[in-house]
């Protein structure tokens, strides 16, 4: 993971395990049966229609890497 805000030699070991386990929590519920359901799948975890407005962008810049630099709510 390539942290921008705060920077790598900044962030806390606990800022880093909180951001850690939140991104393994969302892939979890990604590979979900439910991943869709609005209460416990993915939309607790991004704000929507920000992370639709992303991806468009990304493709339409046709980024390669876009994805792995998502901005999570």
């Amino acid at each position: 993971m390539v942290y921008v805000d705060p920077k790598e030699v900044e962030i806390t070991s606990q800022q880093a395990a909180w951001l850690y386990n939140y991104t393994a929590a969302l892939d979890t519920v990604l590979v979900n049966s439910n991943f869709a359901d609005p209460v416990t799948g993915y939309s607790q975890y991004i704000d929507v229609g920000s992370f639709i407005d992303y991806e468009l962008m990304v493709e339409l810049a046709k980024n390669p890497m876009g994805i792995f630099s998502v901005p999570f709510s």
